[in-house]
């Protein structure tokens, strides 16, 4: 059942790819929808670029924090 959504966002994702400069050597995936399975095989498969996972998967969350942290912490 989540296939075929899996297959659009990877298709879109490769469609961005193409329009970038330079060919990334590998892609760096986080977020909720990257705990599926099938999601890094297909995007890997689709765009022929390795695809890695990150330990964090709500690392754009975890990301904002910090900045929001340091900002907080250089405020007299």
């Amino acid at each position: 059942p989540l296939t075929p959504i899996l297959r659009t966002i990877v298709a879109r994702v490769n469609r961005y790819l193409k329009k970038l400069p330079m060919r990334p050597r590998r892609l760096i995936v986080d977020g909720g929808i990257t705990q599926a399975s099938e999601l890094v095989p297909l995007q890997s498969a689709l765009s022929g670029i390795p695809v890695e996972r990150q330990k964090v998967f709500d690392g754009t969350a975890l990301g904002v924090a910090v900045l929001m942290q340091s900002s907080y912490r250089k405020k007299p």
